[in-house]
């Protein structure tokens, strides 16, 4: 168990700091190009009404930059969302939410549809092929409906 931690405390030395690196280095680059993009855009040359600067180029900046920052983003989420639940691996997560989502949902006020306890008793106890043959009989009986 305790070299499980210690791998995983070494993951986050590598992947917190990487992330704030990645991060940081696309917001300072965003920020440069935009500087350079506007500076460019006061050296229009008045006279043959053409601008020195590519959209083309200045939407691929901004779509590299916003992708990096989203991927940055969603790396810290998981991150901080993996330390407060002290998870490792995705099956462990897996678990931890079976065991907390159903309180937690209770706490905000959802309440299981009636239908989807009554469907969920009758299949629990089916085999997979039995559970097939029911979903192929419904849809027969919803397209003949129709």
């Amino acid at each position: 168990m305790e070299n499980k931690r210690q791998q995983w405390d070494n993951l986050l030395l590598v992947a917190v700091p990487s992330t704030f690196l990645f991060g940081g280095g696309a917001v300072y680059g965003y920020k440069r190009t935009l500087r350079s993009e506007t500076g460019q855009l006061m050296k229009v040359n008045h006279s043959s009404n053409s601008v020195s600067f590519s959209p083309t180029r200045l939407a691929s900046k901004a779509f590299l930059y916003g992708s990096a920052l989203a991927v940055t983003g969603f790396g810290l989420f998981m991150a901080s969302v993996a330390i407060a639940l002290d998870v490792r691996s995705l099956p462990e997560f897996a678990s931890k939410m079976e065991e907390r989502l159903p309180s937690l949902l209770k706490k905000v006020g959802y309440v299981e549809p009636e239908l989807f306890k009554t469907e969920k008793k009758r299949l629990e106890n089916m085999s997979f092929e039995d559970e097939v043959k029911h979903w192929i009989e419904e849809d027969d009986l919803s397209n003949s409906k129709k």
